[in-house]
């Protein structure tokens, strides 16, 4: 909604650790690249199940810093991200959506 209401291009950003390749940490190429394949069948299909049709951005490492980083490579102008139900009865941030919020180039909407 935010994206059609000011008419901006819109990116689903996912970040997880296990697309990164680490230092001394044996991991298969071809593992990493199922890893991905999966993420992004699953966004895919919350795309088309909400009929949104983001563009897909999957990044490695720790989701604070990497989904940051990846929203200033876009020059995003707001980060918008979403929290579980039950985050709403705790009224606090998860430490995942603290660390974007710290490290991110723009404003940041948390729903």
């Amino acid at each position: 909604n935010f994206a059609g209401r000011f008419e901006a291009a819109l990116t689903v950003i996912h970040a997880s650790p296990q697309l990164e390749p680490v230092l001394g940490v044996v991991h298969d190429p071809e593992w990493r690249a199922s890893v991905g394949a999966v993420l992004r069948q699953r966004i895919g299909k919350l795309n088309a199940d909400t009929g949104v049709g983001a563009e897909v951005k999957l990044v490695g490492g720790e989701p604070g810093k990497a989904v940051s980083a990846a929203a200033g490579e876009l020059k995003a102008d707001v980060l918008v991200i979403g929290r579980p139900a039950a985050d709403r009865f705790l009224g606090r941030l998860r430490t995942n959506a603290y660390a974007i919020i710290q490290h991110s180039p723009c404003s940041v909407v948390s729903v």
